[in-house]
């Protein structure tokens, strides 16, 4: 009797895991940005990394200053529309992942930005202006790939490459 009351409580406490593991796992979707959004948000920040590793090519730092400001406004902008479409649908979502998995994450994905950045603006400084669409790629590349798998800064649960 005994064992047949711990077999019992052992499949309600699994049924229970997968019960919560399935609303995390919907949550997480919910949370993704839309494709239009993730696609707009790569894409002002591919443009911004071009911008930025391109000043010393052009005579007009001035005008890609501008351009630069107001691509980095367009972003945090469509990020802020991101976190209110989140709230709007009863989600609050926080700023800095709350595992410390998903903080090195965001630390990671950072400095792959800013050596990707900071690299081919001294690349393109030295003639190798090639290296300028190349870190456009990856930018574009690793920003689609993480809005789209860690909306929240965790990775989504029970999808395919897992």
């Amino acid at each position: 009797m005994n064992t047949d009351s711990n077999q019992a409580a052992m499949s309600e406490a699994v049924s229970t895991l997968e019960s919560i593991e399935g609303v995390e796992r919907s949550v997480l979707k919910l949370a993704q940005p839309p494709l239009w959004l993730n696609l707009v948000i790569s894409s002002l920040l591919g443009i911004a990394t071009f911008l930025t590793a391109s000043r010393g090519l052009s005579g007009q730092d001035d005008i890609s200053d501008l351009f630069e400001l107001a691509f980095m406004f367009l972003v945090l902008g469509f990020c802020a529309y991101s976190f209110y479409r989140l709230r709007k649908q009863g989600l609050a979502p926080k700023r800095v992942p709350p595992s410390p998995l998903g903080k090195t994450l965001l630390v990671s994905y950072s400095v792959f930005f800013a050596a990707v950045l900071f690299g081919s603006w001294w690349l393109s400084e030295r003639g190798y202006s090639w290296v300028l669409y190349i870190a456009v790629l990856a930018n574009f590349s690793a920003t689609f790939f993480c809005l789209q798998k860690f909306p929240n800064g965790e990775w989504i649960p029970g999808e395919s490459g897992e």
